[in-house]
């Protein structure tokens, strides 16, 4: 499927990285135009003035883009909003664009206690990858900040492997500091929850994402 959404033609063959805000994608949107050389959506680029090398969203929700660097995910929500709830009241499945997807994920329980914390997002985001019929691969941020091994395997996934001489340590830095002038590129700790407010949380969670809680998040507990 070839969609056109304000104004602009979405390639189906490339991959879709889905994740909630800070949960990674700065660090993978260096990596990935480090090694290839193109760019990929959103604020500050190590390359200019070419097609981007994938899609992005934080909400499979989103219904627009991807000019903002949030694209529309599913060819049903650029549908008028009455079609797309008859659609969903008669239990028509929606149907992703892509045929790659790639999920970011980080402990809710630390993205809960930062800016931009949405639990719908995050739930909806996980349901989105758990159905998803394409290609898939999921990347933990937890792994992400441990080493490269992390990385190497998304890239090899993505067939964009990164060169030899890559010194992981400096790129860290550099890619921390796009987004210092926007004040986004570090952000401290903004506290932590309670054992009972973690307690709520993952109840919530659970009852939101539904089968694929353990699957998928029975890493964080």
């Amino acid at each position: 499927m070839s969609g056109l959404t304000d104004g602009m033609e979405l390639d189906p063959a490339k991959t879709i990285i889905v994740s909630h805000p800070r949960s990674g994608l700065n660090w993978v949107r260096y990596c990935l135009e480090h090694a290839t050389g193109r760019p990929t959506p959103g604020r500050t680029h190590l390359v200019e003035d070419s097609d981007p090398v994938i899609y992005r969203t934080h909400d499979v929700r989103h219904a627009k883009g991807p000019e903002t660097g949030d694209c529309i995910f599913y060819e049903e929500m650029g549908l008028p909003r009455p079609i797309r709830w008859m659609r969903t009241m008669l239990g028509r499945p929606m149907r992703p664009i892509f045929s790659t997807m790639v999920l970011l994920l980080r402990d809710y329980h630390e993205n809960a206690v930062r800016r931009n914390w949405r639990a719908s997002r995050y739930a909806a985001n996980v349901r989105a990858y758990d159905t998803f019929p394409g290609r898939k691969h999921v990347v933990y941020y937890e792994d992400l900040v441990q080493g490269m091994g992390a990385m190497n395997e998304l890239l090899s996934f993505l067939e964009c492997p990164l060169p030899v001489d890559f010194n992981e340590a400096e790129h860290r830095n550099r890619s921390l500091d796009w987004y210092q002038d926007e004040g986004i590129g570090r952000s401290s700790e903004t506290g932590m929850l309670t054992l009972e407010e973690r307690r709520r949380l993952q109840a919530s969670m659970r009852r939101r994402i539904g089968p694929c809680f353990d699957t998928l998040l029975g890493r964080y507990g």
